[in-house]
């Protein structure tokens, strides 16, 4: 936790949550083969190198543009792969349950034990990229997988949902739209669902009116009002709800 905790401030500048969450997930994980061979000062050790390895890997799928919103490659595949080498690295013979037949290579059982993760990691890994390749190919014939760019560019939310989210700039991405010339005359850029996000939007106007009369000033409601139309505009909504305005 100190580890993904102090890696993420180096790396962004803040302690990221979701770093500090996914790191201490890749070190449970990448520890998890082999605990019960391992040493305390060895599994500390593993899961160390498990966290680094989440977090390096991480922006290396934003940067070719691979969802993975949970970050599940990273932390069960890096993770995973990383923890499976450990055993044959780290790994202690088990002379009392045999459980473990060969030790890992730094205590002295040679490359026997991680000639056999290496062998396990690529079987397993060409086996589950097959079949899965398989399923998806007969599902895409049936009902296409691929989101078309728009759709990927406004989010799964606001497309199949009707859902807006207030930290998202959807005229940005609206006017990106337009600039392409793909067409975004939909449903769901001008009826979006309005109640969900009304208290943001009241919070945000009446910050900023607070900001604007110095404090010296009573912010009276209907200015703040005035101000949560005005950011409403912004969003090219086109049509007011008027039983949201009488109910705020």
């Amino acid at each position: 936790l100190l580890d993904t905790r102090q890696h993420s401030y180096v790396a962004t500048k803040k302690f990221q949550l979701g770093y500090i969450v996914n790191g201490t997930l890749g070190a449970l994980v990448a520890v998890t083969a082999g605990c019960v061979f391992y040493q305390p000062w060895e599994a500390l050790v593993i899961g160390f190198l498990g966290s680094i390895a989440v977090l390096f890997v991480t922006p290396i799928l934003d940067r070719f543009y691979i969802d993975d919103p949970v970050g599940a490659v990273p932390v069960h595949g890096v993770g995973g792969l990383l923890g499976t080498l450990c055993v044959g690295l780290f790994s202690s013979k088990d002379d009392l349950l045999n459980l473990n037949m060969y030790a890992g290579l730094f205590h002295g059982g040679g490359f026997t034990s991680l000639g056999v993760q290496v062998l396990g990691i690529l079987v397993v890994s060409l086996w589950s990229a097959a079949t899965t390749y398989v399923f998806l190919f007969l599902i895409n014939k049936i009902v296409p997988i691929n989101m078309k760019y728009q759709e990927e560019l406004m989010g799964a939310d606001i497309i199949e949902h009707n859902v807006r989210h207030a930290q998202y700039d959807y005229p940005k991405a609206l006017a990106k739209l337009e600039k392409l010339g793909i067409p975004v005359e939909q449903k769901w850029c001008y009826q979006p669902r309005l109640d969900h996000e009304l208290l943001e939007d009241l919070k945000r106007a009446s910050k900023q009116i607070y900001i604007t009369n110095n404090s010296d000033k009573k912010v009276v409601f209907s200015d703040i009002v005035k101000q949560l139309k005005s950011n409403l505009e912004k969003y090219s909504v086109k049509t007011w709800s008027s039983k949201a305005e009488d109910k705020y």
